[in-house]
């Protein structure tokens, strides 16, 4: 009884809920928690950043085993500077999310990648710029997967007593390159 003589109000307010219930999960699925795939750019920091290839072997770039017991994801990563400034990049932003661990860059094994591109060192990325840069991840063989995610931190929310960063989650899914036939 109640209900029929108040539809009106009831109908209003189930669509006010709606709308807002709808509307907050788009901008949680696709805006703040945006999942990226390859050559999908975002802006972050004054740059325009994009992954445009993902690799995943064991062999440096004329064939010979790097080592038995890892595997190395290079990843692609294109830098456009769009600010008068120079800009640094810190490479330990961009995190390898695996099994609740982070696998951050390392710089020792570059140098096995230099056909794929040249590797990030730290160095500035001038204003009105754009560079391409490996990013080269060091792997355990019970790391090796077909599809990774790479978390790019974009910045950090402070909250009472903690700290909540805030990613730029990238989809990869690297050509596997485990045997000289593979690598082309």
């Amino acid at each position: 009884v109640l209900y029929l003589e108040n539809k009106f109000v009831f109908s209003c307010i189930s669509a006010v809920l709606i709308i807002i219930i709808g509307s907050s999960i788009y901008m949680n699925i696709e805006v703040y928690n945006k999942k990226y795939n390859l050559n999908e750019a975002f802006s972050m920091n004054g740059l325009i950043i994009s992954v445009n290839d993902s690799i995943l072997t064991n062999l440096n770039y004329d064939g010979t085993l790097i080592s038995d017991d890892k595997y190395y994801l290079a990843i692609k990563v294109a830098m456009a500077n769009k600010t008068e400034q120079s800009i640094n990049i810190d490479k330990d932003n961009f995190r390898l999310y695996i099994d609740k661990d982070y696998i951050y860059p390392i710089l020792d094994k570059s140098n096995k990648f230099v056909d794929y591109g040249s590797c990030y060192f730290g160095e500035e990325i001038k204003g009105k710029t754009s560079s391409e840069y490996v990013l080269v991840y060091e792997l355990d063989k019970e790391q090796y997967r077909k599809s990774y995610t790479l978390r790019v931190l974009d910045s950090i929310v402070y909250g009472i007593g903690e700290l909540h960063p805030k990613y730029r989650l990238i989809t990869l899914n690297p050509d596997i390159q485990t045997t000289i036939e593979s690598m082309g």
